[in-house]
């Protein structure tokens, strides 16, 4: 496993750790180098297939990667709007 506190990651290593539900959330949590390690493309893209998922794992993951890379687009917000509401059985 990567330290991902201590290396940037290759887009070669993020297409491996993006495979794994766990290590792609693990990743998520504890990544500091988003802004730094040149695949903001990687990230968004990653976002932007994955928003509208049926897969919740998926779905869940794109949500915490928007958050934590500050990529936000106006649809996105109506988007968790809707799902953070029909979660909740109100």
């Amino acid at each position: 496993m990567i330290s991902f506190s201590e290396n940037k990651v290759s887009i070669e290593e993020l297409k491996i750790i993006f495979k794994s539900n766990i290590d792609r959330t693990i990743f998520i949590v504890d990544y500091p180098y988003f802004h730094s390690d040149g695949n903001a493309d990687f990230y968004n893209d990653f976002i932007n297939e994955n928003i509208l998922s049926t897969r919740y794992k998926l779905q869940e993951d794109a949500i915490e990667l928007s958050i934590a890379i500050h990529y936000f687009r106006m649809t996105y917000l109506e988007i968790i709007s809707k799902i953070v509401y029909s979660r909740r059985g109100w």
